[in-house]
């Protein structure tokens, strides 16, 4: 009976626990938006424009969404660069391109040769190093950029 008791016990404490919420877990911030672009009706090139200073080494995502909302006349591209600093020096990520021609299903991004669009990138990048983007190329028409950087750790 004794044993039965304290199994019985032993039950309810561990169903107790299991749904108890860790309060450490409940606090965690990561990932968390550190900076955001939202631009609608461009027509020209963008110079190097800093998103975010890096406030801490650590990992963090940039995700970029370049869309065609009115097209040219098919002579031209436009790309979007993302820059930061890792460990090893400053980096420049060819983050999204369009043709400036493009029109649904694909005005939002060329795709690659297995029909993706791959438009958000993970990274490491260093302390008091700014996170920079800039759009550039042969700009025909208007584009739509928006880009969303998280920090990761």
């Amino acid at each position: 009976m004794k044993m039965l008791w304290l199994l019985a016990t032993l039950m309810i404490t561990t169903t107790l626990n299991a749904q108890t919420v860790n309060p450490a877990a409940a606090s965690l911030t990561f990932p968390r938006v550190v900076g955001k672009v939202a631009l609608r009706g461009q027509t020209q090139s963008i110079p190097q424009t800093t998103i975010v200073k890096v406030t801490h080494s650590g990992m963090y995502r940039v995700t970029t969404y370049l869309t065609q909302t009115a097209p040219g006349t098919c002579s031209g591209q436009t790309l979007v660069d993302v820059n930061f600093t890792d460990g090893a020096g400053v980096e420049d990520y060819n983050a999204s391109g369009d043709s400036t021609c493009q029109v649904p299903p694909y005005a939002y991004g060329t795709p690659d040769s297995f029909g993706m669009v791959a438009n958000s990138f993970a990274f490491s990048a260093v302390k008091g190093t700014p996170i920079t983007f800039n759009v550039y190329g042969i700009i025909e028409g208007t584009y739509d950029l928006f880009i969303v950087v998280e920090e990761l750790t």
